[in-house]
């Protein structure tokens, strides 16, 4: 099978192209370029990574551009290619008052970030070609590239004392699993059309923070805990998503727990 990747420079395309799929070497908002790729390709699917993901910049001077690559982007990539697409999504699609999420619950996004991935659901929704699937996913560790896990590992390596969120509540979820995860989907013939692949665990920042500092061997004590953060862009703060349709269909799904102790591995090698 013939896997190709939109946003192949992003942490979560350089995974996948390292596990074999192909890179779509243009942004998904050129159209012409895109449509020429997608046909030099021929893929039998295509996971569609390209994203605008800064969600603060998102709120002011990069709204526009988000909706030019997450709307726009999706709905070109769509007219391009009949065959599957496996569109990545986020839980900030929803407002975060009542999580963690099913794949049955309503969106309601709360910033300029979730509406523009919404708006790319519904690209997919709304065509007559049914033929995608809607992976949601939040908080991706790992990979190459900066991350929150690295942020704090920045932290306790230099003994300094900060301050994580108990307020927001997410499922961090390891690139290289959600990676593995993403091409054993394509084992099934009939996928839903959504679905959550994330971690399988639901914390806050501070409680992950402190799951890192345990795996890595730091002091807990340099974390303190904090709420009501200021940011240009609304966060959900109860959101996070469930796994248990994944499970049921037999998609791989590990701990966050697990991909930190695989980031040790490699950092001790």
């Amino acid at each position: 099978m013939k896997i190709a990747v939109t946003g192949a420079n992003g942490r979560l395309g350089k995974e996948l192209i390292e596990r074999g799929c192909i890179p779509i070497n243009c942004g998904v908002e050129d159209f012409g370029r895109l449509w020429e790729n997608v046909a030099s390709i021929n893929p039998d699917v295509i996971i569609h990574c390209a994203a605008v993901t800064d969600v603060d910049a998102c709120e002011n001077k990069l709204f526009h551009w988000a909706l030019k690559v997450n709307w726009l982007g999706t709905w070109n990539l769509r007219q391009c290619f009949d065959g599957r697409i496996i569109y990545l999504s986020t839980d900030f699609v929803f407002d975060g008052e009542n999580g963690p999420y099913t794949e049955w619950d309503t969106p309601n996004p709360i910033n300029h970030y979730g509406r523009s991935k919404y708006c790319g659901e519904r690209v997919l929704q709304d065509h007559k070609n049914g033929n995608y699937v809607i992976i949601r996913t939040t908080q991706l560790f790992g990979g190459k590239g900066y991350d929150f896990v690295k942020g704090c590992l920045k932290n306790l390596e230099k003994k300094l004392e900060f301050v994580l969120s108990d307020d927001l509540i997410t499922s961090p979820t390891f690139i290289p699993h959600l990676a593995y995860s993403l091409l054993n989907l394509n084992r099934l013939e009939y996928p839903p059309k959504i679905l959550n692949i994330v971690g399988d665990w639901i914390t806050s920042r501070y409680e992950f923070g402190l799951m890192i500092a345990d795996v890595f061997g730091y002091k807990k004590s340099l974390i303190e805990k904090g709420s009501n953060f200021i940011n240009p862009a609304k966060r959900p703060k109860n959101a996070g998503l469930k796994v248990d349709r994944a499970k049921e269909l037999g998609i791989p799904i590990y701990s966050p727990i697990n991909g930190l102790q695989e980031m040790k591995r490699a950092i001790n090698k």
